[in-house]
């Protein structure tokens, strides 16, 4: 069950495990809104990537757009398409014929190139694992990241003289440890959700 717990929330579960001042804001001019910047959007991403959180699962319309000439030149698929603002990780393409919708993991049918996903499928859609949930967070996902950030925010706090390089060890380390993650990770997890409709037209 999703709640309304969001980013701030989260953090301020974990400062407070470790005994520090809570914050409003990730810009806050503070040393605890400062570390957190550090690490924060590793430790999430890295926690999102390590378990199949369904309520990050996401269906949406692509949205074409202008293609290069370099593209034209070295691309053999006919439409380019913007990924989602909040993408993170590909699932499937989807194409509608005939009224239903098919969804299609053959890498021979796209391409991803940074922010764009380039195919012969006209009007496609794109199942895919967001950054950000539809609603709040989970309350397991949440006390699941508030532990994983005290656990890291601790040791720094710990040594004031070394929160700077503990963070960028940290973040060099989840770093790694993701790209791992994903590359094991079978390709077939299905991510169980009852996903909002999709609306092609």
């Amino acid at each position: 069950m999703n709640t309304n717990i969001g980013d701030i929330e989260v953090i301020n579960m974990s400062l407070a495990r470790v005994g520090r001042p809570l914050i409003n804001s990730l810009d806050d001019e503070t040393e605890e809104a400062g570390a957190v910047r550090a690490c924060f959007p590793i430790l999430k991403k890295e926690l999102i990537a390590s378990l199949n959180w369904s309520f990050f699962a996401d269906v949406e319309k692509l949205v074409l757009s202008p293609r290069t000439e370099e593209e034209e030149d070295y691309i053999s698929f006919e439409y380019k398409y913007s990924l989602p603002e909040n993408f993170m990780k590909f699932e499937s393409i989807l194409e509608k014929k005939d009224g239903d919708i098919n969804y299609i993991d053959d890498e021979t049918t796209y391409t991803i190139i940074g922010s764009y996903i380039f195919t012969n499928i006209k009007n496609a859609g794109v199942k895919f694992i967001s950054s950000k949930p539809s609603s709040g967070y989970s309350s397991g996902f949440a006390i699941a990241l508030a532990s994983k950030l005290a656990e890291w925010l601790n040791p720094s706090f710990g040594d004031p003289s070394a929160d700077s390089q503990q963070l960028a060890i940290a973040q060099s380390q989840l770093a790694d440890k993701s790209a791992r993650s994903r590359n094991a990770r079978n390709k077939t997890n299905q991510y169980k959700k009852t996903l909002r409709p999709y609306g092609m037209r």
